[in-house]
């Protein structure tokens, strides 16, 4: 029957449309994972950049106090 067509027809309708909204969810927890992954790793980079920068240093005043 058309009423039966119709009803089928929303229904489609409906689930493409639920679908299509959980696949950019997707998207969008896989953007904000590699988003605070980046994030992490640029903290690190800091992390081991000042530690470095604090060794140099050590190593300089300790040359400047030997001498």
């Amino acid at each position: 029957s058309l009423r039966h067509l119709v009803c089928r027809l929303l229904l489609e309708k409906k689930k493409k449309k639920r679908d299509k909204e959980g696949h950019y969810k997707d998207k969008i927890q896989a953007y904000k994972k590699t988003k605070e992954e980046m994030i992490v790793t640029s903290a690190a980079r800091s992390t081991q950049v000042n530690q470095r920068r604090s060794q140099d240093q050590d190593t300089s005043l300790g040359a400047v106090k030997k001498s």
